[in-house]
């Protein structure tokens, strides 16, 4: 038996045909330890708390908090690889621009409507004296 059919690669290197490859990548044991002392410090009101942060972080500018909420909000889909991460982070402002929007414009509303309300009781008022 040659070298190269020990080795279970031809002569270039390459893996020969019907090699059964190797054990491959030990399993994480490392990584599993982090992994577990991390789920029992961080329990999901912590986390929630954190996530809470990052919002309102994001709503007050913060481009990192922004950042890290794209990328857990939108994910790995193809039309943000596509649009690169600035394009995700534009999207995601423009969703938090829209909702300030729509939060001042209901408080506009909310303000007029009760303007209206006082207005009409005084109406109302005048009329009985």
């Amino acid at each position: 038996m040659s070298d190269t059919e020990k080795s279970g690669r031809d002569n270039q290197g390459r893996f020969s045909k019907g090699n059964p490859g190797g054990p491959g990548r030990p399993r994480r044991a490392v990584e599993e330890d982090y992994l577990a002392a991390l789920s029992d410090q961080l329990s999901i009101e912590r986390w929630e708390n954190i996530v809470t942060r990052a919002i309102e972080d994001a709503e007050n500018g913060d481009h990192r908090a922004r950042d890290w909420i794209a990328r857990y909000a939108l994910g790995p889909s193809p039309k943000v690889a596509e649009m690169g991460l600035q394009g995700a982070l534009r999207l995601f402002q423009l969703a938090v621009d829209e909702a300030r929007e729509k939060t001042v414009e209901e408080k506009i509303e909310n303000r007029l409507a009760n303007d209206r309300l006082l207005e009409s009781s005084y109406d109302s008022l005048l009329k009985r004296y």
